[in-house]
């Protein structure tokens, strides 16, 4: 059975004045707070540390008493022990219930948004509010009215909240606002609070599957604002921020924006000047992140400072299957670095690491790396200056790697020594598909031949081309690239 009105009405303004008022909505007396105090609270905790401030004295008086009765028929270890117990519990419990009293009683914990109470105002101002003048009739009527226009007014909230623009990244995290799978709203936000022009194109396709924003000078703080939106989108699943100088800065924010995002799984951030701090954020992000399978990292400065961040990601996630590390600084350092981790790494498929430093010392550490994976399926080693010491190291990891499908090692100041050393490691492999542009002479064509006796169902590819040699046209002639391709 309810209660009559005016008990219940009495019982909400007695806990209305002994607890935090908590707004809500069967009071009609709900206390106002001044913009930056208001405080979220739990009734529940209020009333525990309310009744736990007054018996915790009553404890103390016990526990006192039952000490001293006891005190002198105990061991003198046994006496200091139990005095040393009851001051520590004492003093803990009685800090407990200050802290909790001050913060939760008192109305001294965290503060939300003060956007509330300003859009409280506002409406009171738009829409007006009675005067002693009024007739009673009118009083009556709109008391009558009071709990429909409460549903409206937190109806109201929510809608004219989103409009207004927050006062600090805390505040725009905690602002109320209705689920938007596309995140526009906090967007417009950010970018009022980050103070950059929010980007129509955006606009027109947070959509969309696939985002492809490149060259559009974002900028570190244009990340930041993207980045806010993008936590909340539930549409994107491909992200293409290319080539807009992104930075540490930026980079980092695109990281934690991952963190919370499940739902894209393709990245590219090539080109965007990232450097060590953007590889320190990444890495922490692939520790965390399940669900991006294709990172693209290319051109962004990276070092050896830069892999010792990347190598500790690729052991811990197996969830990333293609990665490409092209057209940045790493070098020998980085080679042993990144050869460890690739050994270690259980889930990458595909890995780009063409146009870096990686010398001899650096490919064998590399080489290692490969021939201890079982698996990566394809591999671009191209522009690195591998010489011959390093084509002689790959040529070893063929030999026991039987996963490898498709390798290019292109520009690599392979000479005929280091090409007949690498073939001699090709001849045993019996799982690489495709072997891109390497420059030979008629030796090697010659050495070329005979691996086709024992793969008849290869083919060559040569004149840097994708034509396909028939076996009537003429042997491969010196100088020439080729690329092989057959089935094992």
């Amino acid at each position: 059975m309810a209660l009559p009105h005016n008990v219940r009405r009495g019982l909400t303004t007695f806990s209305g004045s002994l607890f935090i008022n908590n707004k809500t909505r069967d009071c009609g007396a709900v206390q106002i707070y001044h913009p930056g105090h208001e405080v979220l609270s739990s009734l529940p905790l209020q009333m525990m540390l309310f009744f736990n401030v007054f018996y915790f004295p009553f404890w103390c008086l016990c526990e006192g008493i039952m000490l001293a009765l006891k005190y002198g028929l105990l061991p003198c270890y046994y006496q200091f022990l139990l005095v040393a117990a009851f001051l520590i519990l004492a003093l803990a419990e009685g800090l407990r219930l200050y802290l909790g009293y001050t913060g939760n009683l008192q109305g001294k914990t965290v503060p939300t948004s003060v956007c509330e109470h300003s859009v409280h105002q506002e409406r009171d101002a738009s829409y007006g509010t009675n005067t002693p003048d009024d007739s009673e009739g009118n009083e009556s009527e709109e008391k009558g009215d009071e709990d429909s226009e409460r549903e409206e007014e937190w109806d109201t909230d929510l809608e004219i909240e989103d409009l207004r623009p927050p006062h600090s990244l805390c505040e725009l995290y905690e602002t109320k606002e209705p689920f938007d799978p596309t995140g526009k709203t906090r967007y417009i936000a950010a970018c009022q609070l980050y103070g950059v022009v929010p980007i129509s194109y955006f606009l027109r396709h947070m959509k969309d599957t696939e985002l492809i924003m490149k060259h559009h000078g974002l900028g570190p703080q244009g990340a930041k604002a993207l980045s806010l939106a993008l936590m909340t989108n539930t549409s994107i699943v491909k992200l293409n921020l290319s080539d807009n100088w992104l930075n540490g800065d930026g980079a980092a924010a695109v990281a934690e924006m991952l963190k919370e995002n499940c739902y894209i799984s393709d990245v590219d951030l090539s080109d965007n000047r990232l450097g060590v701090k953007g590889a320190e954020a990444l890495s922490a992000m692939l520790l965390e992140n399940t669900t991006v399978v294709t990172l693209k990292l290319s051109g962004n400065e990276f070092n050896d400072h830069a892999a010792k961040y990347l190598a500790d990601a690729l052991p811990a996630n197996n969830k990333m299957k293609s990665l490409d590390l092209s057209h940045n600084m790493l070098a020998d350092t980085s080679g042993e670095l990144l050869g460890m981790a690739i050994a270690e790494n259980t889930g990458l498929k595909e890995l780009n690491i063409s146009w870096n430093y990686f010398r001899s010392q650096g490919a064998a550490a590399l080489a290692r790396g490969f021939e201890a994976n079982v698996f990566l399926r394809v591999l671009d080693l191209s522009y690195n200056g591998f010489n011959n010491n390093g084509a002689a190291a790959l040529g070893e990891a063929l030999k026991v790697n039987n996963v490898l499908e498709e390798l290019n090692i292109s520009n690599n100041r392979i000479s005929l020594e280091g090409a007949l050393r690498f073939a001699v490691g090709l001849k045993e492999n019996r799982t690489l598909k495709s072997l891109n542009e390497i420059p030979v002479n008629k030796d090697f064509a010659d050495l070329c031949d005979a691996v086709k006796m024992l793969f008849p169902n290869l083919q060559i590819r040569h004149g840097g081309n994708a034509t396909l040699n028939k076996k009537d046209q003429p042997k491969v002639e010196i100088q020439s690239w080729f690329s092989v391709e057959g089935d094992s």
